[in-house]
């Protein structure tokens, strides 16, 4: 059986309890460990670090504690919506899901770079579509994704 770590960074126990609650409610083939990863002393956590909130910190200190070879980044905002996520996400070596602002718009759906503008996030703020959404619902390559 394929089995993933789940590091989610947070200081807020409410976002974590539902974030974990909504994965928990689709079934998954994938052996989950959640590390919750906190600099907040009141919240209980796997990992507590010390100081301000360092993301970047509190991911590696996260997946320093990984059991498994396969990890999910997650934003502790993260709502699952949808049965077979964390597989579509296990299939690749390194991917990202596209994001939903709680409106259904998008948040982020990869960031591509070129055409003069930079680093941009796709498709990002733009309401379902039957021209955009088969799009982004393909596996394709960006630049960059986010946790």
């Amino acid at each position: 059986m394929k089995s993933v770590s789940i590091v989610i960074p947070s200081r807020t126990p409410a976002l974590v309890e539902r974030c974990i609650r909504s994965i928990e409610a689709h079934p998954s083939t994938l052996e989950r460990e959640y590390i919750v990863v906190s600099n907040n002393p009141q919240m209980s956590a796997d990992v507590h670090v010390s100081g301000l909130f360092n993301f970047s910190m509190m991911v590696n200190a996260g997946v320093a504690r990984a059991k498994h070879s396969f990890v999910v980044l997650l934003n502790d905002d993260v709502i699952a919506l949808d049965t077979g996520w964390l597989e579509a996400l296990s299939r690749h070596d390194v991917s990202g899901a596209v994001l939903l602002y709680p409106d259904k718009t998008v948040q982020h759906a990869g960031v591509v770079i070129g055409g003069g503008k930079g680093p941009v996030h796709i498709g990002m703020g733009e309401k379902r579509s039957p021209q955009l959404w088969p799009w982004l619902t393909t596996t394709r390559e960006v630049s960059a994704v986010t946790a």
